[in-house]
């Protein structure tokens, strides 16, 4: 999602231009920022890109808990069905 340069009074501006990310609302400078346009992407806020990984390796933690969990819950009920068939045998 692009951004748009917002100007600012003179005091909190500064000698560099301000920039705000149109998802995220965060507010970067120019120095901030590897791009010297005046609309640049929203993949270069800092913001959203530290958002993305953690989502990222939240999801991986998350899929991973989930799966552990699964597992251990189908390996038990396995166990408790065979052992019950053994006894009734």
């Amino acid at each position: 999602m692009p951004s748009v340069s917002l100007s600012l009074p003179a005091a909190l501006a500064g000698p560099a231009r301000t920039w705000v990310c149109l998802s995220c609302m965060f507010w970067v400078r120019d120095g901030d920022t590897h791009s010297s346009h005046s609309i640049y992407m929203h993949l270069d806020c800092i913001c959203c890109m530290l958002n993305a990984m953690l989502d990222a390796m939240l999801d991986a933690m998350l899929d991973a808990m989930l799966d552990a969990m699964l597992d251990a819950m189908l390996d038990a009920m396995l166990d408790a069905m065979l052992d019950a068939w053994h006894q009734s045998l």
